[in-house]
Order: C-alpha cells, then sequence, then structure tokens
C-alpha cells in the first residue's frame, strides 16, 4: 500500500440522495464513489460501514429497474393527480386509457424513449417528470401486485394494465 493510502481514513458510507454508497475520507472530507485508487477490493471490504457496501452489492443483484404510467382513479388510495388536483376518473376509464396506450406503444416502436414521453404527458405519478423511471428496486419495495408484474418482464418487456390501491399502470422493465 502507497503512503497516500496509508494517510486516509476511509470509509464506507451511504448516500440518501443518489441511493448508493460511497467512499469518505474521514481525515480529509474526501468522497468517492468508486473504491479508492490504492485499495483492492479485499481492502475495501474490511472498512468501517463494509456492511453498506455488501447489502449494496447483495441486494443489487435481486434489483430491477422500471418505468411506469400510473393513471390514479377516483377509488385510488390517494386520488388526486401531481399536481393535487382530484381525480375524477372511474377504473373503466383508466384502464381503458391504458389498453389504448399500450396498443398504440405496440404498434409502433415500443422503445423506452416512447414509454418516457408518454409518461411524461399521462402519468399521475411524480416520476412523471423522470419518464416514470422509479430507479433501482428490490423486492418488497413495491405494492405486490406490482412487484409481481414488474419482476416477471424481461429486460425492455411492458406489462398489460396492472391494478394496485395506487391505480392502474403500465409497467415497462429497463434493467
Amino acid at each position: 500500500m502507497d503512503d497516500t493510502v496509508l494517510n486516509t481514513m476511509w470509509e464506507i458510507r451511504w448516500s440518501n440522495s443518489q441511493s448508493l454508497p460511497y467512499f469518505y475520507d474521514i481525515n480529509t472530507n474526501a468522497s468517492m464513489w468508486e473504491i479508492p485508487p490504492g485499495l483492492t477490493q479485499q481492502q475495501a471490504l474490511q472498512l468501517p460501514g463494509s456492511e453498506i457496501l455488501e447489502d449494496y452489492y447483495r441486494n443489487k443483484q435481486q434489483m430491477i429497474r422500471a418505468r411506469h404510467i400510473l393513471l390514479k382513479t377516483q377509488e385510488s388510495r390517494r386520488p388526486v393527480d401531481r399536481k393535487g388536483n382530484p381525480i375524477s376518473r372511474t377504473r373503466s376509464e383508466s384502464i381503458a386509457q391504458l389498453e389504448s396506450a399500450f396498443k398504440k406503444l405496440n404498434d409502433g416502436p415500443n422503445t423506452d424513449e416512447a414509454f418516457a414521453k408518454f409518461a411524461k404527458e399521462h402519468s399521475d405519478c411524480s416520476s412523471a417528470e423522470q419518464g416514470g423511471d422509479l430507479g433501482f428496486f428490490g423486492k418488497g419495495e413495491m405494492q405486490p401486485e406490482f412487484e409481481k408484474a414488474a419482476f416477471s418482464l424481461p429486460i425492455g418487456g411492458t406489462s398489460n394494465v396492472v391494478h394496485t390501491d395506487s391505480g392502474e399502470h403500465l409497467i415497462k422493465r429497463i434493467a
């Protein structure tokens, strides 16, 4: 190990804003996402906070990434759109709108970009601003019906309409 590494005191911390582990030098306040230069992966796994890194990599292997389009209904557990306006559509209206979207997306190029554009324009979820991207998530983090559908999709696959307490969804697995 070189002197630079010996003069540092690295530990592993968790970034809530990025949902990622990072390396932090308590002597210099330096931080980085990657294993610091001069440390091997084995040495990194012996740093204080290494359980954070181990949990992250273990869970990442069991995680997927998806986009969704959520159409809330009068019966949804929180029947307001992303701007706070009350929802007046019925469940059957939401289902019909999503089935139409599914057909349009599958008749044309069913690309990630097309799905994201539709989510930005129509989804009632705050994730609409990111094209419906929910980021990576593991089992037990979503409503059971949503999780079952999302985990059953191949990468690039789009679900039929999925019902949850939040409303009606189309889900596209992206990783």
